[in-house]
């Protein structure tokens, strides 16, 4: 069985493979390591090995792990449904947060990062293909939340993130992006940040523009529930 370091050296030099392969600029596409229910002496291993942005998805967990770790190089990223009593935890202890499908999250991070005069990055979360069982704002309501969380003084919105239906296949899983890419390509090409691309299908969101994959057992290997 590999090791972490020996799967974060394969993802690395596969996704600067698949910048090449696309065209992409090198070095555009970060590994966002997903870090939820993996242990702190896994995440220090990753980091030991040159990993220094990880995803979390379960607040309470997560915070233990943050106030483990002192090294300021470390870039902490909400990936979960937010619930508006845990936002004051989440502004507090996260660099940046993917998943604002809501005004009134919206509204109570920026005022939660006012207190602290601290910019907060985060990305829109999008509902692609329309699933019930997915979070996300609908692609209709993607021009609405980008004017309103554009907004908040406190939050910068450097883009997307998202997570369509799952396809084997490669061809379908970049056609599964298309609708998002649309989108963005219409009402905010200026976006810097497209986080989507997990284990199963990084290859086709780098091969459509992606900027960020959120890669969980590629990385870690199969989680302990």
């Amino acid at each position: 069985m590999k090791s972490i370091p020996d799967r974060l050296k394969a993802l690395k030099k596969n996704i600067q493979e698949y910048e090449q392969c696309f065209n992409r600029p090198k070095n555009s596409v970060k590994l966002l390591a997903v870090s939820k229910k993996q242990s702190v002496d896994s995440i220090k291993l990753a980091y030991e090995s040159g990993q220094h942005a990880f995803g979390e998805n379960y607040l309470q967990e997560a915070i233990g792990k943050i106030h483990h770790f002192t090294e300021k190089d470390i870039s902490w990223h909400f990936i979960g449904k937010i619930q508006s009593n845990k936002t004051i935890a989440i502004a507090e202890n996260f660099d940046w947060v993917h998943t604002i499908e809501r005004e009134k999250i919206a509204f109570r991070l920026n005022e939660h990062r006012a207190k602290m005069k601290k910019v907060l990055n985060v990305l829109i979360q999008v509902n692609i293909s329309g699933e019930e069982s997915k979070s996300g704002v609908s692609l209709e309501a993607f021009p609405q939340m980008v004017a309103c969380v554009k907004g908040f003084r406190w939050l910068r919105l450097r883009g997307v993130m998202g997570m369509p239906a799952q396809y084997d296949s490669f061809k379908l899983q970049c056609k599964s992006f298309v609708p998002l890419m649309d989108a963005i390509n219409l009402h905010q090409p200026k976006f810097d940040s497209l986080s989507i691309g997990t284990s199963q299908d990084y290859k086709a969101a780098i091969a459509v523009g992606s900027t960020m994959v959120r890669i969980g057992e590629g990385l870690f290997g199969p989680r302990k529930n």
